[in-house]
């Protein structure tokens, strides 16, 4: 059997490009949501966005696909 360990490398650089872009979007589309008083937690509420969507895709690709699996 051969290894696929290269798969896992190229899934963790596709949803970091992904979550990078929204948490680029979600820093220019947020501060027009929310509320003055929140305005300052942008920067957080867009991080913790990427990191959601960024281990959300990896979950997903993983299960769907059966990465990992002999």
């Amino acid at each position: 059997m051969r290894r696929n360990n290269w798969k896992k490398y190229i899934i963790i650089l596709i949803a970091f490009i992904i979550g990078l872009v929204a948490n680029l979007a979600a820093r220019a589309i947020l501060p027009r949501l929310l509320p003055v008083g929140m305005q300052a937690w942008t920067g957080l509420l867009a991080t913790l966005l990427e990191i959601v969507i960024s281990v959300g895709i990896i979950l997903i690709i993983i299960f769907t696909n059966h990465i990992g699996e002999d």
